[in-house]
């Protein structure tokens, strides 16, 4: 991240990576909250640099869990 903004690059990093480990998927009922949990974590750590977000990375891996 530092390294992009040292050359006015923009950063716009991912909520949700499909690197996450498989246990995160297996109550399926929890995962909205944890997911908002990191997310305002993530945006209290980083909003002074980050002013863009994309929610998920590859959402097109989702289809295999489907």
């Amino acid at each position: 991240m530092s390294t992009c903004l040292e050359h006015d690059v923009t950063p716009f990093p991912p909520l949700m990576h499909v690197d996450n480990p498989v246990g995160i998927f297996d109550d399926l009922d929890k995962l909205p909250r944890r997911f908002l949990c990191d997310a305002k974590q993530e945006k209290a750590w980083y909003a002074d640099r980050l002013p863009h977000w994309v929610t998920f990375n590859e959402p097109t891996v989702a289809i295999h869990f489907a």
